[in-house]
């Protein structure tokens, strides 16, 4: 839902700002063209090699022809809902983190226990908050995420509210060397060095 957010921290005090998201390409540069202000087109943007190429240059404007002539617009709407549906799920999310997660001594705990949250969670949790969770810890302690695929997620999402289903493991190392450990009430995260072999 989240897509290309407008900040994106790259590292230390760097961040990436997209202040233009919202605007089509024909709206920025009639802008410029009104300001009489020269503009630098990247060569890159028209080599077709890159997949983000190929969809504007050939998949878009399929679409546009043969299904819907305002369908930047289209675009654009949906992706408005999804930010709103976002910030929803944010939401939530923190309300979730505030209630069941726990930091002391290096680990990080997360105690998925219904009595626990049925006040502010009476209809229950479905299970893509709980992933939703999971990933708001990753960030937020800077775990990397780059390897951290659909199958991770999946997995760690069953670990912590599947614990006995069989084939699931109590215990698995997951990129970045975080280990997740699954006790009798909780799923303990722990970032750790592996030891070196001489």
């Amino acid at each position: 839902l989240a897509g290309m957010s407008r900040l994106r921290p790259l590292d230390g005090a760097v961040s990436l700002i997209r202040p233009m998201l919202t605007f089509s390409k024909k709206e920025i540069l009639d802008y410029l063209d009104s300001l009489s202000q020269p503009w630098r087109t990247d060569a890159s943007n028209f080599s077709t090699d890159l997949t983000r190429n190929r969809i504007r240059q050939e998949l878009l404007p399929q679409l546009r022809e043969n299904f819907n002539p305002q369908l930047e617009a289209s675009l654009l709407r949906l992706g408005e809902a999804a930010a709103e549906m976002q910030k929803m799920t944010d939401s939530l999310t923190q309300r979730l983190a505030e209630l069941c997660i726990s930091a002391a001594d290096g680990e990080i705990r997360i105690v998925p226990q219904k009595s626990l949250l049925s006040d502010t969670f009476p209809d229950g949790i479905p299970e893509f908050l709980w992933t939703e969770l999971l990933r708001h810890i990753w960030r937020k302690n800077g775990f990397p995420e780059r390897e951290m695929g659909r199958s991770e997620w999946l997995l760690l999402s069953q670990m912590l509210l599947h614990p006995n289903v069989s084939g699931i493991p109590q215990a698995h190392v997951f990129p970045g060397n975080i280990r997740a450990e699954r006790t009798f009430s909780f799923l303990c995260l722990t970032p750790f060095s592996p030891a070196r072999t001489t």
